[in-house]
């Protein structure tokens, strides 16, 4: 008997608590992020794998690195800023030798002329980094919790609710600045969730 009193109990305790708990409604809000490209890095592969099929002439790896530079001074570039690792190019398994560059630079033209004059048996990659600048971020911010806060309008009237005021809100996980590809085209958006209390 005295064991049904308690669980009787704490069915009440509960069922009490349970009533005190004030009715919430989560969702989210979401804001397109345009990004600036503040600076840009390129990773020179030279592989003498297509060289001794493509170009003959060229039979050492001295012989395409010193043809690869001085088509590039030519054009005014400067190749003494390029930083050469050599077991980066052992990552890619080639069964020939070779070897890798790496050059940053705040200046797109010098990417433009890496990547308008190569020869074969050079391959090009290009990054960009893009940022978000902080100004810009707490703007961003404000436009998705408005966007949260018409979804939970919208969300809330269909339930003949209104929304209260705001009981906890996250951001997802952003970086104001990253390294991309130069060709990514998907559409990032800086997204929040809140929850508001309804009345």
């Amino acid at each position: 008997m005295k064991q049904l009193i308690q669980l009787v109990l704490l069915f009440v305790c509960i069922a009490a608590k349970a009533q005190t708990i004030p009715n919430t409604l989560s969702v989210s809000g979401s804001v397109k992020v345009e990004r600036k490209v503040t600076q840009y890095k390129a990773k020179i592969l030279l592989n003498m794998d297509q060289v001794l099929y493509s170009n003959p002439e060229y039979k050492t790896l001295d012989d395409l690195k010193n043809a690869y530079f001085n088509m590039l001074r030519t054009k005014g570039f400067d190749t003494s800023k390029f930083k050469e690792d050599e077991l980066s190019y052992l990552t890619y398994g080639y069964q020939k030798e070779g070897t890798v560059y790496f050059y940053e630079t705040t200046n797109p033209q010098d990417i433009k002329t890496l990547s308008f004059n190569r020869i074969n048996g050079i391959t090009v990659y290009i990054q960009v980094k893009a940022e978000v600048e902080e100004g810009t971020l707490n703007k961003l911010l404000k436009t998705a919790l408005a966007n949260a806060k018409e979804n939970a309008t919208r969300l809330a009237s269909a339930a003949n609710k209104k929304v209260g005021d705001i009981q906890s809100m996250s951001e997802t996980y952003f970086k104001p600045e990253i390294w991309n590809s130069y060709n990514n085209d998907y559409e990032e958006l800086l997204t929040v969730s809140v929850s508001y209390f309804l009345e």
